[in-house]
């Protein structure tokens, strides 16, 4: 496992909103994450590491899948009619999040990874 920032997220102090980077490294070694901006302190739980972790994996497996994506598809159906979007398009297009609910609020962890080639 790497111990560079490969996850971010914001701050939750409404007067901040910092982008706010982190590893899973670090988070598992119990080191508390702080804001540099406002100084805002955050510790994750066994529950939030283990889903971060899994979540990271699940990264880590696709990028190790970069050679056959251009040959992998996800299929919307719509009214009866099949559309294939590349999966190696949605992955230069778009962020990946993972969106938990911690204490009743949606909270977004964004993994930091330069876009797939195309």
């Amino acid at each position: 496992m790497k111990d560079y920032d490969t996850l971010d997220f914001i701050c939750l102090n409404e007067d901040c909103r910092n982008t706010i980077p982190f590893s899973v490294l670090k988070i598992e070694k119990g080191q508390t994450i702080i804001c540099s901006r406002c100084g805002k302190k955050y510790t994750f739980d066994n529950t939030l590491i283990y889903q971060i972790k899994k979540f990271e994996k699940l990264i880590m497996a696709v990028r190790e899948a970069e050679d056959i994506l251009g040959n992998t598809y996800v299929g919307i159906t719509v009214d009866g009619h099949e559309v294939k979007l590349p999966y190696r398009l949605l992955l230069t297009r778009m962020n990946t999040l993972l969106t938990l609910n911690i204490g009743g609020q949606e909270f977004s962890f964004k993994f930091r990874v330069e876009p797939l080639n195309t």
